[in-house]
């Protein structure tokens, strides 16, 4: 419980020491093996991220959350192949997974493959039509086209505002004069 608390309230060092006393008395935790390599990703420590999650994964290889979390460690430490790897065997697995198609989507920006890009961004809302990150992501691809695709982004950007998501005031600004420039 003290470790699920901290986690959930970003107390990311009380939560790493909690998870780590679990893991003493159960090592082969699969769960608390991913829960410590999400609070080490938050800390920006992915060779513990990886570590972890990569034990989970032996431990219990369909374990789903902990390979869409391993392949966001490799997208934020720079290796966007095995991100795309490990993300793409979750889309694979469990094709209504929004969030691996909105990382996916990120990772393959990343290698600049916008048409693969866009298509997870189409998948993550199709998935989840309340996920307000996929729209927001989405409004920005299509504004990133040539020639940008203004009606599309202008509906997921006020779809992803609506959902909570922050405001824009540049994205907002270049979907509406670009609007009105067409």
């Amino acid at each position: 419980k003290r470790a699920a608390k901290a986690f959930l309230k970003g107390n990311w060092h009380e939560a790493r020491d909690a998870y780590l006393e679990i893991l003493r008395a159960d090592p082969d935790n699969a769960p608390t093996l991913t829960n410590l390599g999400a609070t080490f990703l938050e800390l920006e420590q992915y060779t513990q991220a990886r570590k972890h999650l990569e034990k989970a994964l032996q431990v219990n290889p369909g374990l789903h959350q902990a390979r869409t979390i391993l392949g966001v460690t490799y997208l934020r430490s720079g290796d966007s192949y095995r991100a795309i790897s490990s993300l793409s065997r979750v889309v694979a697995e469990q094709p209504k997974n929004a969030r691996a198609h909105n990382y996916l989507a990120v990772a393959t920006l990343e290698r600049g493959w916008t048409k693969a890009a866009e298509r997870q961004l189409q998948e993550a809302v199709s998935a989840a039509p309340g996920f307000a990150e996929a729209h927001y992501n989405l409004a920005i691809r299509y504004m990133e086209k040539k020639p940008p695709a203004v009606e599309l982004a202008r509906r997921h950007y006020q779809r992803a505002i609506d959902l909570g998501a922050t405001p824009s005031s540049r994205l907002k600004t270049k979907i509406n004069s670009t609007k009105n420039n067409q």
